[in-house]
């Protein structure tokens, strides 16, 4: 395999020779080609919120939630997003000193034990348990709220708007060996990640994309036999704050250089994060509903 950088890609396909006649190419185009963030950085830790409590969270959830698909995993997220809403509802989220602030209900082993019961209920009318953790769920979810109450109400909001999902695609070959249900923040987290974060500017954005065009548009470029393009949202790369324009920017200039037929349609995949709408932004009404 050869790495070539766009402006080489450019001056190659000019001297010619690049790429043999009739050659056959498939097109691969990953979306954190024009940025790439951590969600845990950018969106969680922003909040100030501690990695510890995430960490927890997580571990909670990999034991309890187990979605076998992209739709289960939705509504296992609508579920944790109406549940925090009630929280933030009944309890006093002013400034996430929960030992003096909180309404005193919120702490009460009575109040946390029936909200954590009728928890469980909801997960298991949709079959989202995992059934070898069954019995030890209400305890769990229990904790899970009561790390929950340790936030500030602009840490939910960022929680609700960050969301929970799956770690890996059911597409994913290990899928059945790890099919963890998490706080949606993707691979590149704390300590763990050698990955190179740039937030691209607009004029950087529209750069890349010039050139982009450039290389698809020149002569001596091939016409892909078959394009594909990767969200890269669930592994947490691409900038999710972004990702709308990206993914509408680029399916116009593969059709208009002529990578894929204009005539042809979209498909995305049914495991997608979010679907063909995505991931961010599903939970608007929720979040204007906490002022």
């Amino acid at each position: 395999m050869e790495e070539v950088e766009e402006i080489e890609a450019l001056k190659n396909l000019s001297h010619g020779g690049f790429f043999e006649p009739n050659e056959s190419v498939l097109l691969d185009v990953d979306e954190d080609y024009f940025g790439c963030e951590s969600v845990a950085e950018s969106q969680l830790m922003n909040h100030q919120i501690p990695w510890n409590l995430i960490r927890k969270i997580d571990e909670y959830l990999a034991l309890l939630i187990c979605p076998k698909s992209a739709s289960q995993e939705i509504q296992a997220d609508r579920i944790f997003a109406n549940i925090i809403l009630f929280l933030v509802q009944n309890c006093d989220f002013s400034n996430g000193k929960h030992s003096t602030k909180y309404s005193k209900q919120c702490h009460t082993t009575s109040f946390l034990d029936k909200l954590s019961k009728s928890t469980v209920k909801k997960f298991e009318k949709k079959r989202l348990l995992c059934k070898s953790k069954y019995i030890k769920a209400k305890t769990s979810f229990r904790n899970i709220l009561k790390t929950i109450l340790k936030l500030t109400k602009s840490q939910v909001k960022a929680l609700i708007d960050v969301g929970f999902c799956m770690r890996t695609s059911p597409r994913t070959m290990t899928f059945n060996e790890m099919p963890f249900f998490q706080v949606c923040h993707g691979s590149n987290i704390p300590n763990e990640s050698m990955v190179i974060f740039h937030s691209s500017t607009q004029k950087e954005l529209d750069d890349r994309m010039h050139r982009l065009d450039k290389i698809l548009s020149h002569p001596g470029c091939p016409k892909s036999k078959l394009t594909t393009v990767c969200r890269s949202s669930r592994d947490g790369y691409t900038p999710r704050g972004q990702f709308k324009q990206i993914e509408k920017r680029l399916v116009k200039l593969l059709r208009t250089t002529g990578a894929v037929d204009k005539k042809s349609a979209v498909v995305y995949d049914e495991q997608l994060l979010g679907g063909p709408r995505g991931w961010p932004g599903r939970h608007l009404a929720i979040l204007n509903k906490i002022k």
